[in-house]
């Protein structure tokens, strides 16, 4: 009976033909089922006393853990009539470590089965070419056939039942199973004796690519590799390949049943990673260093390294520094795969000036290779680039120095307030009127020198260069408010006037 709660277990029990008589040639079929991906009977036997047969069938299976059902065959051949008794014992084997086959095995099952066998009804000799076991690979027919003799007619039989419109003398085979032919004339029959083919699976599956070496995971007998572009690859006869160029390729291979097959073909592209900038790299820690990665594509995948070790989420084909360290990418396509060069990259940090007020000069504490002062809100101050500034209004400044790596850095805010225009003396002009729009100025003796119209927040709207006693302005685009006109000499006098536009 069958033993439950098993791993190993018969599932079922079958004779063929399914009305078999005393001239069929009787096959057993036990199907099994086991934990694992390779399942096959590596011992057999039978031993029959009587009308009773004692099978017994070893399994050695793989190492994978998943679900395969067997079915393994045993061929009793031609039996007496009346009631035949099957006691089928099942035994399991795992390999262990390198083993290539089961040295031990374990009870897995058994079951007992019965039939019956009819005597037999036809007095014609039937024969059918060839008989007994044979074997053939997926895809191929195997061309069975019976003594053709004028007047007779004929049925072929598959696993006992007929093949419908199957009535030549011959017959292609493609299907595992057991075949017989019954042939018919002036109203008696015969049927032949059993041929049972095997139909074996072709070598084939999926390659894997690590590096540059292809693999296959199949155990063939024998192995040739192909290149789809370049063809046959001289020498490569194992289960693994070294290649090095872009390209397709795919294995054939032969197994122990000498079926002959392909494997899937795999697409190879062999990618060479750069960086762009690539070498030494000392850049301003304020700058946007970015690193690009070639080749290009949205069929790459790129992981950027710091020092060898992977940055997470940096997967795409640009990346911004904000550490020192040596960066490198990583390009893959499929399962290739490059690593670049390394980028050194040095960011040099941004100088931080501070500034002061003493109340009449705004200055840094250090000193800079370049200096440009702003206002904040009428931006950067025209002319004054200069390690000092003298401020001719109040407000908020600031300062933006370069460093002698040329990095630039922007300083504190500081305000000035209390700035009295109207203090500084009058020494150049005699009159300034304003007019409506116009803005007329007389002058002292004749100006040569520069005059410069801001409004209050500092920003520049008016600058020329004059050599006159007498000067219009023309203020007509000017809004409505209050400007500070300022005119510097050619000899160094200065003064500064303050102005209301209606």
């Amino acid at each position: 009976m069958f033993q439950f709660g098993q791993s190993q277990s018969i599932t079922s029990i079958t004779h063929v033909p399914a009305n078999p008589t005393t001239n069929d040639n009787v096959s057993i079929v036990v199907n099994t089922s086991m934990p694992t991906s390779g399942c096959w009977v590596t011992t057999s036997s039978i031993s029959t006393v009587g009308s009773t047969h004692s099978l017994f069938g070893a399994h050695c299976s793989g190492l994978a853990q998943t679900v395969c059902s067997g079915s393994d065959t045993f061929f009793l051949g031609l039996l007496n009539p009346g009631v035949q008794t099957v006691d089928y014992t099942m035994y399991y084997g795992g390999l262990a470590g390198s083993q290539t086959q089961c040295t031990s095995f374990s009870f897995g099952d058994s079951s007992m089965y019965q039939f019956s066998v009819a005597a037999g009804a036809g007095n014609l000799p039937a024969v059918i070419h060839p008989e007994g076991e044979h074997i053939q690979c997926d895809g191929d027919s195997f061309f069975v056939h019976t003594d053709e003799v004028v007047g007779q007619s004929y049925q072929w039989m598959f696993n006992g039942q007929p093949i419908p419109d199957d009535t030549n003398y011959f017959h292609w085979a493609s299907d595992s199973g057991f075949y017989q032919v019954r042939i018919y004339f002036n109203g008696d029959s015969g049927t032949s004796p059993t041929l049972l083919l095997t139909s074996h699976s072709r070598p084939g599956g999926p390659l894997t690519l690590t590096e540059d070496l292809i693999s296959t995971g199949y155990a063939a007998d024998t192995f040739q590799w192909h290149s789809v572009q370049n063809g046959i690859i001289a020498g490569a006869d194992s289960h693994i390949v070294q290649v090095s160029q872009d390209g397709d390729y795919f294995v054939s291979m032969v197994n122990s049943h000498f079926c002959y097959g392909n494997s899937d073909t795999l697409y190879v592209e062999f990618v060479e990673a750069e960086i762009d900038p690539a070498g030494i790299i000392e850049v301003c820690a304020s700058d946007s260093l970015k690193l690009t990665a070639t080749p290009t594509g949205s069929q790459y995948q790129y992981s950027w390294l710091r020092n060898g070790v992977v940055i997470s989420s940096a997967d795409s084909n640009t990346f911004k520094p904000t550490l020192d360290g040596n960066y490198q990418v990583r390009v893959s396509i499929s399962q290739s795969y490059d690593t670049s060069g390394a980028s050194s990259v040095t960011l040099i940090p941004s100088p931080t000036p501070i500034i002061s007020y003493d109340g009449s000069m705004l200055s840094p504490l250090s000193t800079w290779n370049s200096y440009q002062w702003y206002s904040i809100g009428a931006g950067l101050i025209v002319g004054a680039d200069s390690m000092q500034h003298t401020p001719l209004t109040n407000g908020t400044f600031y300062l933006r120095v370069a460093d002698s790596t040329g990095c630039e850095g922007i300083s504190n805010s500081v305000s000035v307030d209390g700035l009295a225009i109207e203090d500084l003396e009058a020494s150049i002009t005699h009159d300034i009127r304003v007019n409506g729009n116009e803005i007329q100025l007389i002058f002292n003796s004749k100006f040569k020198g520069q005059i410069l119209a801001r409004d209050v927040q500092g920003k520049l709207l008016y600058q020329d260069n004059v050599v006159s006693d007498l000067y219009l302005i023309d203020a007509s685009s000017w809004s409505q408010g209050i400007y500070l006109l300022t005119l510097q000499g050619d000899s160094g006098a200065m003064e500064t006037h303050k102005l209301f536009i209606d």
